[in-house]
């Protein structure tokens, strides 16, 4: 990276990338990236899709670099289309159905092998009746340990909305988990 390159906001790179700088797009790419593949891999769970979702929105970028107003913050917009990428991926590939509590492997007790996976299958289906929004939040705040300042940057919103969002899943998972399984329920925190 170029001294000159360091200097430059996001916007003034995207605006040069925009004009055909190679360079420049470069350089907001390797800035870019971390974060990027974060949203993407919140958004899809899984990292082999994640970095199809990031290929995609990158190859988006360089093919609507024009349509970035330079007046606006450079990363909400690249976020956006990391989502819409990530949008389009389960359009094409339909969504799996990974875990999203794993079980453990080495366990002989067919009893209890039963019982965590009727114990995983409920937590999956009460984290599937959360909106988007809310498994996207719950998953960056609880699962990747983001502040609320941090995901309410990512996602355009304010900081007081991800908490009022997370304070919301967090009660709809356990309400719904509180009704079939009370000790299920135990796992998410209320506060």
């Amino acid at each position: 990276m170029s001294t000159a390159l360091a200097d430059h906001t996001d916007e003034d790179l995207a605006r040069s990338a925009a004009a055909g700088d190679e360079q420049a797009l470069g350089e907001l790419l390797a800035r870019a990236w971390p974060e990027i593949r974060r949203v993407a891999l919140v958004r899809v769970g899984d990292p082999v899709m994640a970095d199809d979702a990031v290929q995609d929105a990158l190859v988006r970028l360089v093919r609507f670099a024009d349509h970035f107003d330079p007046t606006r913050p450079f990363r909400p917009w690249l976020r956006q289309l990391v989502r819409n990428s990530c949008v389009d991926l389960f359009r094409r590939r339909g969504r799996r159905d990974d875990p999203l509590v794993e079980l453990p492997a080495n366990d002989t007790d067919p009893g209890r092998t039963i019982d965590l996976d009727r114990g995983a299958r409920r937590v999956e289906a009460a984290f599937a009746s959360l909106s988007v929004r809310q498994r996207e939040i719950w998953l960056r705040c609880e699962q990747d340990g983001a502040s609320a300042a941090e995901v309410a940057e990512e996602l355009g919103i304010t900081a007081s909305t991800v908490r009022v969002v997370l304070h919301q899943s967090r009660k709809a998972l356990r309400l719904r988990l509180l009704a079939e399984d009370p000790e299920l329920a135990e796992l998410v925190r209320e506060t």
